[in-house]
């Protein structure tokens, strides 16, 4: 009997159904810099390789450079400077300004929906 395989939630994404489109969020963006001057980069798995491969002091001054607090673990650190690089990365990507109103319903959906009020 065949064993099913279970994926790992790292590997797992999550769809919304909407269409995702970046907007510029900052003047760096606009201007067409690149957004790497605080980490070195925006790429999640290389930031990852890179804190892999400090050592501890490198981290600590790593932390203090990014404004992140230093902990005593080296692995809770790395995670905490993993969890903070996240937050910079998505705080660049401003989500589409799509508003309810530009979305074409039909009117059988609509009828479904009136019932409610």
């Amino acid at each position: 009997m065949p064993t099913k395989k279970s994926k790992k939630l790292n590997s797992l994404s999550q769809a919304n159904a909407k269409v995702e489109t970046q907007e510029l969020t900052s003047l760096d963006q606009i201007w067409g810099f690149n957004e790497i001057s605080r980490y070195g980069t925006i790429d999640e798995t290389e930031y990852k390789n890179r804190l892999v491969n400090m050592t501890r002091s490198d981290l600590e001054n790593h932390a203090r450079s990014v404004g992140a607090m230093v902990l005593e673990s080296s692995e809770r650190l790395r995670d905490s400077l993993l969890k903070q690089f996240r937050a910079y990365i998505l705080s660049l990507k401003k989500p589409s300004s799509q508003s309810p109103a530009n979305i074409k319903i039909s009117p059988e959906v609509q009828k479904i929906l009136n019932e409610g009020r």
